[in-house]
């Protein structure tokens, strides 16, 4: 039976499989994640659509009711089975320590990827508490970290950790998610001290506004108080926005703190001013407390919403893989990449990424140039061929390399370096606030020059300073950007479109064409069963083998033909063992999958088949023809 695979541009994030050009919007919204489905369609893809079924199945439906309208699409259930090889060397460490210590019970910290909503937390609090040995888990949402523990010897970290993957979410080591949850938490705790220093300012000032003379006893302690306040609030809230300014500035910069700034030491110096001279008119303490408060709550708002879209992609960022460092002697240790040197021998696993340039030490390979090239279909490597960092290994097997370059010198290293966040411009904000702190500026001075030259008296003149500074002090502007920018970013999430950094709407301002570096046709990196009711018709048999097969197999025609199974309904895939034959398919027993001279034993030498490919017809192009399809067959049928 022929399996036709044809390459189809995919709208969502992630894999998006199913997902025809235009299809959000067209249908309902996806009974699992809210996104818009292809008209007539129940789920997005077919991840969903599983996902769906498994929360049913196991009784958990009620999620539903607790999730928010839309969350991410579910295509972690589609991706190939990861290695928690280091998990479970992490639990045996941390089972080790907790015997020695005389205890049986065993904790560890780990990142859980995927999170989006309360309804994620309760659901995999759910799951957890179903395993055998379980104890407690806490989760905390806005960080992505769980804190779990278990009877020792009764627990398996990894089989936990693989089922959460059918639900959806991945767990990884606890570095990942810590990286991306400082600045909210930053920003969330200044908005805190500076909320409860701008009340108390209110309370020491609050007397003035219902009429409390000059010569009352305690007004001059009550202004003195309220100074203090505002100092502390200026130190603590503030100087996020001065602070900011200024290393914009010395870039050469004029960023939107930049009026929040001068707003905030203007209104403060002048009432600091006014509390020298004991003019109660120039005391604007209680409102540099609550602009300040206003100002980081806007700007927590949009940083929130940046972090937490990175925390959902988390994902699919690629990350830097641990690898297997071979010893002279031949022995074998998990390593990060950062250790790699040129000449270093390591091993990469199936559907993990090489990290640094390095030639092949295996007699053949297949990996996956689509990460870098964009092209969807992999490539044989055989040994001593250099292959380029980044590659992802798609063989079914670990593949052995020679590094040639230390991780340094990676450009994935250089890919993967964090971004400086926070002092970028915005497009157009920018230029209208250039025009806004030369306006202020200049109506400022000239203020200053007027009543200074008609009235010659400083403190009435320092007083109408003040005054312009504070009553153009940018409130709707510090607050208006913000709320925009989150309005825009959730406006795209419900539309599958996840924004990831702050400046993407200034670097989407200055493009002005797109050129597609393609020939004929535009391709990802998986490709889309285009007649999914042939993988629905197969008979028991032929689906539990076909899902043998493809199941932790990296190869995008095998990943499409999972997502196919997984849509079509449940299957147990057929014991067995897989044998591969690189470049031509894949087979177990009298069964094989791939190419359909190889598959059906008009040819099988590798050469024939390459042969068939350079021809032009074998490509695996959308239109291609019967050599360019994908077979599964039985003794050659």
């Amino acid at each position: 039976m022929s399996l036709r695979v044809g390459e189809m541009v995919k709208v969502g994030e992630g894999d998006g499989a199913g997902r025809e050009p235009g299809a959000p919007g067209k249908g309902r919204a996806c009974r699992h994640c809210g996104a818009g489905t292809p008209a007539g369609e129940e789920f997005c893809c077919a991840g969903c659509g599983y996902v769906f079924r498994l929360i049913n199945e196991e009784g958990l439906g009620a999620y539903y009711e607790i999730k928010d309208a839309v969350t991410v699409p579910a295509d972690a259930v589609t991706a190939v089975g990861r290695d928690y090889g280091w998990l479970q060397a992490r639990q045996a460490a941390v089972e080790s320590e907790a015997r020695a210590a005389g205890h049986d019970t065993a904790r560890m910290t780990v990142a859980l990827q995927g999170l989006s909503c309360a309804g994620c937390v309760w659901l995999i609090d759910r799951l957890f508490a179903k395993r055998p040995g379980a104890g407690r888990i806490e989760i905390n949402a806005q960080t992505g970290l769980a804190r779990l523990s278990w009877r020792v010897g009764e627990f398996d970290a990894a089989e936990w950790a693989g089922q959460l993957q059918r639900f959806n979410y991945l767990v990884g080591p606890p570095g990942a998610a810590s990286q991306e949850q400082a600045e909210s938490k930053f920003l969330a705790r200044r908005v805190g001290l500076a909320s409860a220093l701008a009340l108390n300012i209110m309370l020491f000032t609050l007397p003035a506004y219902f009429g409390m003379e000059a010569d009352f006893a305690y007004a001059r302690l009550f202004e003195t108080l309220a100074l203090a306040l505002a100092t502390l609030s200026v130190l603590a809230g503030g100087g996020y926005f001065v602070g900011r300014a200024i290393r914009a500035l010395r870039v050469g910069a004029v960023h939107i703190d930049l009026p929040i700034a001068l707003g905030i030491v203007g209104a403060y110096a002048g009432s600091v001013y006014g509390w020298g001279r004991g003019v109660e008119a120039m005391q604007y303490f209680d409102f540099v407390g609550m602009f300040i408060v206003l100002m980081l709550v806007g700007r927590w708002a949009q940083v929130a919403a940046v972090e937490r879209n990175q925390r959902r992609l988390l994902r699919e960022q690629p990350a830097p893989p641990q690898v297997t460092l071979v010893a002279a002697d031949g022995s074998e240790r998990l390593v990060g990449p950062e250790t790699l040197r040129a000449g270093d021998r390591f091993v990469v696993g199936t559907g993990q990424h090489v990290p640094v340039g390095a030639r092949m030490g295996t007699a053949e390979g297949l990996l996956s140039l689509a990460w870098i090239n964009g092209e969807a279909a992999p490539r044989v490597f055989r040994a001593g061929q250099a292959v380029p960092a980044g590659a992802e290994n798609v063989t079914r097997g670990a593949l052995q390399l020679e590094a040639t370059q230390a991780w340094g010198e990676s450009h994935l290293a250089e890919l993967l370096q964090p971004t400086e966040r926070g002092d970028a411009g915005h497009g157009a904000v920018d230029r209208v606030v250039q025009g806004y702190v030369v306006a202020i500026i200049g109506v400022a001075i000239g203020a200053a020059l007027w009543w200074g030259i008609t009235t010659g008296d400083v403190a009435i003149t320092g007083a109408v300073v003040t005054a312009v500074l504070v009553v153009s002090c940018p409130c709707a502007i510090g607050l208006a950007w913000p709320l925009a920018d989150e309005i825009a970013t959730v406006a795209l999430r419900r539309r599958g479109v996840f924004v990831r950094r702050e400046d993407l709407w200034a670097r989407l301002a200055k493009l002005r064409r797109v050129v597609f570096d393609k020939t004929g046709t535009l391709t990802l990196e998986t490709p889309v069963v285009m007649n999914p009711d042939v993988v629905a018709a197969l008979d028991g048999e032929a689906r539990a083998v076909l899902a043998a097969m493809v199941r932790d197999n990296a190869h995008p025609v095998s990943r499409a033909l999972h997502e196919a199974l997984l849509a079509s309904g449940a299957v147990t895939a057929a014991e067995g063992a897989v044998e591969e034959t690189i470049g031509a398919g894949v087979s177990l027993g009298a069964w094989r999958l791939g190419r359909a001279e190889w598959a059906t034993g008009k040819c099988h030498p590798l050469s024939d088949l390459l042969a068939v490919e350079g021809n032009g017809e074998g490509s695996g192009e959308e239109g291609a023809g019967e050599e360019g399809a994908v077979v599964l067959a039985r003794g050659g049928v």
